[in-house]
């Protein structure tokens, strides 16, 4: 049985220092006060902000997962939580923005919510320790590659799902992979702009997936996993 770790308290983004930054919770709440989320339109919690500087300009990554929550007491909420003990969400959000002056621009969402299947309660949160914020072509342009995914909040981690995006040239890109206890059940969605992308863009995918099975993760068919090498 592959083994999940927990989506919220993973390593942070794997990227040259010098090309990304995450912001401490201070300078969070200094650039994304209450009435900035509103505009932009972030209403779930923030849970980690990045920050790079490309040919394009200076860009933020906002990450936010609606996390579910069972009751309130005195002002606090009392979260629901697997029996792991890890908050559950039911669906997140990530802002591309781009600053300009003293304004943020939302270049892009992206947003999921978590799966029905089989009567199973699922968790979703991005990935972040597999996530990349880095210019992978050397064309002056950072190539964001996404990861999350979401797991049975109890029972069988092998159900789970994972979804990789990448952002290229203004159109997204994504890997949909679903897991299931046995072969005949795991499925695997590569979109055919997958194959048009530069080779480094696709190495670091491969790659990617790669580590994803080496720590147990996930578990690709071998003739999907071959199709991505292609």
């Amino acid at each position: 049985m592959k083994k999940w770790f927990l989506w919220g308290f993973l390593c942070p983004l794997c990227v040259q220092a010098q090309e990304v930054q995450l912001l401490q919770e201070g300078k969070v709440q200094e650039l994304f006060p209450f009435k900035v989320q509103k505009k932009l339109g972030i209403s779930f919690p923030i849970t980690k902000v990045y920050t790079y500087q490309d040919e394009e300009g200076k860009h933020f990554w906002v990450f936010s997962e609606n996390k579910l929550y069972d009751s309130s007491k005195k002002g606090e909420k009392v979260y629901r939580k697997n029996n792991e003990g890890e908050v559950i969400n039911d669906k997140i959000k990530a802002f591309h923005l781009l600053r300009q002056e003293n304004t943020f621009q939302v270049v892009k969402i992206l947003y999921d919510y978590r799966p029905k299947w089989e009567e199973w309660e699922f968790s979703i949160g991005f990935w972040t320790k597999f996530s990349s914020l880095t210019d992978l072509d050397k064309d002056g342009y950072v190539d964001p590659i996404i990861v999350y995914g979401a797991t049975p909040t109890d029972g069988d981690p092998d159900r789970g799902k994972v979804k990789i995006i990448t952002y290229y040239k203004g159109e997204k890109v994504g890997i949909r992979h679903q897991d299931a206890p046995d072969d005949s059940g795991r499925e695997t969605q590569i979109d055919a702009a997958y194959y048009k992308l530069p080779k480094p863009i696709r190495q670091r995918i491969f790659d990617t997936i790669n580590r994803l099975q080496e720590q147990q993760l996930t578990l690709f068919n071998p003739e999907d996993f071959r199709k991505l090498k292609r």
